[in-house]
């Protein structure tokens, strides 16, 4: 029995012989190289089995931690995608009832001038966007060569009061979301007829909106025919000093 013992501990002392064509220094430069990688190593590992199961452990931790933090990231980027797509369908229905808002409100107050004119709006919502204002006279709504495409093939009664019917429209569709509505001049170069008109435009689209909006209107032209009530105040600005103003512009002239 101790026989045996002794030739398995000289068998376990052998060791294997690996055949090369190395030269001695190499392979001993080899063994150097592979010994310092080796401390290397070992520096970088803990010294012992339980301080290695605690850095695998920690190490698992981070993992699982970082796997949950993705999937949380996934999960809210699919949210937010969604959200994302919900908005831009909201975006365009709500693009969409704007304009048929605004068309319908427009053609409805272009009709109600006496032997006035029809028209439509026309959207380009493609970047940068566009909008098309067609104008022509209800007399010849069938002939193409009657139809203005630009206010400025108009006259100036019929431009303002062009604008006007715009205006309104656009009011119509943002009604709830500006409070304050500010309109200058809208009667310049009108007649009587279109001014009476477009000044009712104006005064019962503000009837229609009550306490939720505020207009000021503002104007040269005389308007005595029109009363004051509790939710209508007329202001009158005092008459310019056209003597100061002409020393004025003397001046300025004079100084240039």
């Amino acid at each position: 029995t101790n026989q045996k013992l002794i030739e398995s501990g000289v068998k376990d002392l052998e060791t294997e012989v690996i055949n090369s064509r190395r030269q001695i220094a190499d392979l001993e430069r080899i063994i150097r190289e592979t010994e310092k990688l080796l401390d290397k190593r070992r520096k970088e590992v803990p010294g012992n089995k339980q301080q290695l199961e605690e850095a695998v452990g920690l190490k698992r931790f981070q993992v699982n931690t970082a796997q949950d933090e993705l999937e949380e990231t996934q999960i809210l980027l699919q949210s937010l995608h969604c959200a994302y797509n919900m908005r831009i369908q909201k975006i365009e229905t709500l693009t969409q009832q704007c304009s048929k808002t605004m068309n319908a409100a427009f053609a409805h107050r272009l009709s109600l001038r006496k032997n006035g004119y029809s028209g439509r709006l026309v959207f380009d919502h493609s970047p940068p966007g566009k909008l098309y204002i067609q104008v022509y006279r209800s007399d010849y709504i069938s002939n193409e060569d009657q139809r203005v495409d630009s206010n400025a093939q108009l006259s100036g009664g019929e431009r303002s009061f062009t604008t006007v019917c715009f205006i309104t429209a656009l009011w119509s569709a943002i009604a709830d979301c500006c409070p304050f509505k500010v309109l200058d001049e809208f009667d310049v170069f009108m007649d009587m007829i279109n001014r009476r008109l477009s000044l009712d435009f104006l005064l019962d689209f503000a009837c229609q909106l009550g306490e939720r909006s505020q207009f000021i209107i503002l104007t040269p032209m005389d308007l005595s025919n029109l009363d004051e009530d509790s939710s209508r105040r007329i202001h009158y600005m005092p008459e310019p000093d056209r003597r100061t103003q002409a020393n004025l512009e003397k001046f300025y002239k004079d100084g240039l």
